[in-house]
């Protein structure tokens, strides 16, 4: 014979995951992804139009610019 409780949790937590969760989760969703409020958007189009306008030939080039150039794998014999 199976026990009372070994009955009824399971039973509460269906309906809790069937009913309530998706009600509370309305209200309060911790998993959401954050709203951007404007700060974050015009930081963002800054560095999209960084990203979209090549640079002049005057600007330094800092080292994460830069591309590594590839390694030959021949042999000098």
């Amino acid at each position: 014979m199976v026990c009372i409780p070994c009955i009824v949790i399971p039973f509460f937590l269906w309906i809790f995951h069937r009913f309530l969760r998706p009600f509370i989760l309305k209200f309060w969703d911790p998993w959401k992804k954050p709203i951007s409020c404007a700060a974050d958007t015009t930081t963002s189009s800054s560095n999209s139009t960084k990203t979209s306008t090549p640079p002049s030939k005057d600007a330094p080039v800092s080292a994460a610019e830069t591309t590594p150039q590839p390694v030959s794998n021949k042999k000098d014999d």
